[in-house]
């Protein structure tokens, strides 16, 4: 077996465990396993086993009963059975919510990793600490830490039907709720009603924080609420969607967002109720 690359890097600085559980990516392919019991994120161990050997990798912390790793691929080489290389959307509907998490959480450390090597105000190497998780520059000092881009997501109900659109972006013909980012200067609820005023014209009512979820495509921090239809026609922006219409609770489009998604849990919360 091959030896690991003199150059390879990981922070915080301390001993990686053959058990820790590891979130390898090339590019946005993440290694995953597959056995009798369905998928599994790869020891150390089995990364070595198959003479994987990353460029990068950080310590994502532990839970109490395992340690995480994410790291970094230079090239995807073939594997063994058993082991795959699989595009993280394309993992949605089998990963764990855990697991999901993890390897979510892997994808954006690597990114910011990748996207933040010089010091955006003075060009110089970043730099990483050992006691926290920032870039930071020793010409200027700046800190750049892992970025996260707030974004609202909401269901619309009128009654026992709610509103499902699709935008150009989403994968064919999957129907989904409302979501949009949170420009700078504004409230959760300032973008709420900015958004769907944009994309279908509506006026909202009755806004109530549902939940939130961390969403690795690439950075984005969900916050999802419920608002119940005031006042409007149904005014659908083609710039930002492809089509929107209003869908009894219990006479919903085939195609869904996954189940692992805020977006989900949002339209099987409100469907439960009738």
């Amino acid at each position: 077996m091959s030896n690991p690359p003199e150059s390879a890097v990981f922070s915080p600085f301390f001993p990686v465990l053959k058990t820790a559980t590891c979130c390898l990516f090339h590019k946005q392919n993440l290694l995953i396993g597959k056995n009798e019991t369905g998928y599994y994120l790869p020891t150390w161990s089995d990364v070595l086993q198959q003479e994987l050997f990353p460029s990068r990798y950080w310590c994502l912390g532990d839970d109490q009963q395992q340690t995480f790793y994410a790291l970094e691929s230079i090239e995807q080489k073939e594997v063994t059975a058993g082991m795959d290389w699989v595009h993280l959307r394309a993992l949605l509907p089998v990963l764990t919510s855990e697991q999901l998490e993890m390897a979510g959480r892997a994808y954006q450390i690597i990114l910011w990793n990748q996207q933040h090597r010089f010091c955006g105000r003075c060009g110089t190497p970043m730099q990483e600490l050992e006691n926290e998780r920032v870039k930071f520059c020793p010409a200027c000092q700046h800190r750049c830490y892992p970025r996260i881009s707030p974004a609202v997501i909401m269901l619309i109900y009128r009654d026992r039907h709610l509103l499902l659109s699709r935008s150009p972006h989403h994968t064919k013909g999957m129907m989904t709720v409302q979501a949009g980012f949170v420009e700078a200067g504004e409230s959760l609820e300032q973008a709420l009603h900015r958004e769907i005023q944009e994309e279908v014209g509506l006026r909202v009512k009755n806004v109530r924080y549902f939940g939130s979820q961390s969403w690795p495509f690439p950075n984005s921090l969900m916050i999802a609420f419920t608002a119940e239809y005031a006042s409007g026609e149904l005014n659908i922006n083609h710039n930002e969607l492809e089509t929107a219409a209003w869908f009894d609770a219990k006479q919903l489009p085939e195609h869904l967002p996954p189940k692992l998604s805020i977006a989900y849990r949002l339209i099987d919360n409100f469907i439960h109720q009738f």
